[in-house]
C-alpha cells in the first residue's frame, strides 16, 4: 500500500509539475505577442509621421513654415491669419472669388482700385543700373508661376504715365506667405510712398496692366 501511495505521490508531482511549465511557457508567449504588438503600433506611427512629413514637404511645407497669428504681416486682402486660411481654402476649390488671388498682378491691380481708389493702373517696368532701380522688382518678376516673394513694386494710378501727366503714385510690396508656390494666394504686406508722380521715372519703361 506504501509503495502504491508514494507512486500516486510523484505521479502527482510530476504532473503537477508539467501543469506549471505549461502555464509557465504560455505566460511567456503572451510577455512575447504584447511586446510584438506594441513594437509593430510604434513602427506603424513612425511610418504614418514619415508619410505626413513628405506630404507636407510635397506641398511646400518643408520649405518655410506657415506664420503665426501674432506673425501675421498682411494688411490686405485679409488681414488675420485665419481669414488667409480661409481663403487660401476656397482658391483651392476653385471659387473665383477668391482664386484671382492666384495672381500677383491682379492682387496689385485690385489693391490700387478698391484699397487706394486709383480709377487707372500701371507697374513701372524698373530695370537697368541705375541706382533709382535698386530694390523694385518688375512685372517679368511674377512671370515664374511657383515665384513667392516678397516683390516691391511702383505702382501709378493711371493707364498711360507720361510727360505732364499727374498721377497718384505708391510702392506696394506682395509675397505668398502660405505656400510658396503657384497653390498660394498673394498677400499686400506693406505700402509706401504713397502720393503723385508727374509722369514716367527716368530709369524706368511704363508697362499698363492688363
Amino acid at each position: 500500500m506504501s509503495e502504491l501511495r508514494l507512486l500516486l505521490e510523484r505521479e502527482s508531482q510530476r504532473v503537477s509539475a508539467s501543469h506549471g511549465a505549461m502555464e509557465e511557457m504560455l505566460l511567456r508567449g503572451r510577455r512575447r505577442a504584447r511586446k510584438t504588438r506594441v513594437l509593430t503600433i510604434a513602427f506603424a506611427l513612425m511610418l504614418a509621421a514619415g508619410g505626413l512629413g513628405g506630404v507636407f514637404a510635397a506641398f511646400g511645407g518643408g520649405g518655410r513654415s506657415e506664420p503665426r497669428a501674432g506673425d501675421w504681416s498682411a494688411i490686405w486682402p485679409q488681414t488675420t491669419l485665419g481669414e488667409a486660411q480661409a481663403a487660401q481654402g476656397r482658391a483651392d476649390s476653385g471659387d473665383p472669388a477668391y482664386a484671382w488671388q492666384l495672381d500677383g498682378e491682379t492682387v496689385l491691380r485690385r489693391f490700387a482700385v478698391d484699397k487706394l481708389g486709383w480709377s487707372g493702373f500701371t507697374i513701372l517696368q524698373v530695370g537697368g543700373s541705375s541706382p533709382d532701380a535698386s530694390g523694385y522688382n518688375s512685372v517679368s518678376d511674377l512671370s515664374d508661376p511657383d515665384a513667392s516673394g516678397p516683390f516691391r513694386f511702383i505702382t501709378i494710378g493711371c493707364d498711360a504715365p507720361g510727360p505732364g501727366v499727374i498721377c497718384p503714385s505708391a510702392t506696394v510690396t506682395i509675397e505668398r506667405l502660405l505656400r510658396p508656390d503657384r497653390a498660394g494666394i498673394w498677400s499686400v504686406t506693406k505700402v509706401e510712398g504713397q502720393g503723385t508722380a508727374g509722369g514716367a521715372y527716368p530709369t524706368a519703361t511704363s508697362s499698363q496692366g492688363s
